[in-house]
């Protein structure tokens, strides 16, 4: 027969905000099947469904947009209004078609796993979706032939901006790595086969930045270990106040933005990991670290 339909990847809503710059999209299904022999017998002669756990993920440049959808702590789907991910069709013999197909998901917890970035490249934000049920419907419903949201908005992108670390000004940075560190997970119980209820056990996000400058690594920037009466101290302490990492909007056909843009702030221990790593022909790099916690009044990574 041949084929007779392709799709490819288009965006995902959530809670009515339709989610553009969508670069990987996955949908996996995590289910465990058990099939075991038994009575002697070398092989299998039944097999059972004991877990199905959806879990789709993906990848999107629409940084702030998809963190102000969700916040940095992850959103609750159903409280959200729900979240579909869209699979635009492509037209025979031409481009796309204005309909493709639909995963329309009702309940669970979707969390933004890590953002990346990178010198001269996209801002971009993985995040992953832990699906519960019911016992009463799927926990995804699939519509084909379903009309696409309005045309997507895909002209937004964001690039590395200010860098500010425990009040120090970092220059000559590279790469910026934000693990969000959401330890998010659901359960079941009784006859479940898809879990029933999704939740965060713990929060402990982590900043990691590179660079080239190894005037970040002194007593002035971040320090290495120091005594003071003989007690000894590594790194510098970092507020909300003075640890920020400004994603800088980029403009279309121009460089940047002159508005738009996003910071993201933490509280924590901001520490060398590599005082200057260099091989042949290499420039020296540097490394810090972030270690988040709560301060008491902030979430532990605000967006604004």
């Amino acid at each position: 027969m041949g084929i007779t339909k392709l799709h490819t990847l288009y965006g995902m809503d959530v809670g009515g905000t339709l989610i553009g710059g969508i670069t990987e999209q996955r949908a996996p299904q995590g289910t465990t099947v058990q099939a075991d022999p038994a009575s002697g017998l070398p092989y299998p002669t039944a097999a059972f469904v004991t877990q199905h756990a959806p879990r789709p993920a993906g990848t999107t440049q629409q940084v702030l947009e998809l963190l102000t959808a969700i916040s940095a702590k992850g959103g609750d789907i159903e409280t959200l209004g729900g979240v579909t991910l869209w699979y635009q069709a492509y037209d025979v013999s031409g481009l796309r078609a204005a309909n493709g197909r639909s995963l329309a998901i009702a309940k669970g917890l979707i969390v933004p796993r890590t953002l990346t970035l990178s010198f001269r490249a996209d801002a971009t934000l993985s995040y992953e979706i832990l699906i519960v049920g019911d016992e009463v419907s799927s926990p995804i419903a699939i519509t084909d032939a379903a009309a696409l949201p309005a045309d997507i908005t895909d002209d937004i992108r964001y690039g590395l901006g200010e860098i500010k670390v425990a009040g120090v000004t970092l220059t000559g940075v590279r790469q910026v790595t934000i693990d969000f560190g959401l330890d998010a997970k659901t359960e079941g119980a009784d006859s479940d086969i898809v879990d029933s209820y999704a939740c965060v056990e713990t929060w402990k996000p982590e900043i990691r930045i590179s660079g080239v400058n190894l005037d970040w690594v002194k007593d002035g920037g971040i320090p290495l270990l120091s005594y003071t009466e003989k007690v000894a101290s590594v790194g510098k302490a970092a507020t909300q106040a003075n640890t920020t990492i400004q994603l800088r909007k980029k403009k279309p056909g121009g460089t940047w933005s002159a508005s738009g843009h996003a910071t993201i702030a933490m509280a924590g221990l901001a520490y060398v990991d590599d005082a200057g790593g260099a091989s042949t022909g290499g420039y020296a790099e540097p490394s810090l670290v972030i270690a988040g916690i709560y301060d008491g009044t902030n979430d532990c990574i605000t967006v604004s």
